[in-house]
């Protein structure tokens, strides 16, 4: 095949995609900027109406997740206690003194 050939093929294949990422790269930006100013102006602050519920509802979040993360210091703690406890466990019996022959089971 000639080179010639090759190339018009080769542009005939890609220029529709590079086209339309250099059309609908820019345009989706567009498009997804401004959905996201709509959403901001859809959004309650706390000096808004319905504001103080959504106040009080982080509020309450934030007091559970104080309490979940107290639960799982103090579950960690607990597991590195017995963690340690197996650990000398072992180890003290592997340092114990072998019974005599005689006494062996």
């Amino acid at each position: 095949m000639p080179v010639e050939i090759l190339i018009l093929e080769l542009v005939r294949h890609a220029l529709p995609w590079f086209v339309a990422l250099a059309v609908g790269y820019p345009f989706a930006r567009v498009l997804a900027r401004a959905l996201g100013q709509r959403l901001d102006r859809g959004r309650v602050g706390a000096g808004e109406i319905g504001g103080v519920e959504a106040l009080r509802e982080v509020t309450e979040i934030h007091a559970r997740l104080a309490r979940i993360e107290a639960s799982v210091d103090s579950i960690a703690v607990e597991v590195e206690r017995s963690a340690e406890a197996q650990r000398f466990t072992a180890r003290l019996l592997t340092e114990r003194v072998p019974a005599p022959e005689g006494e062996r089971r």
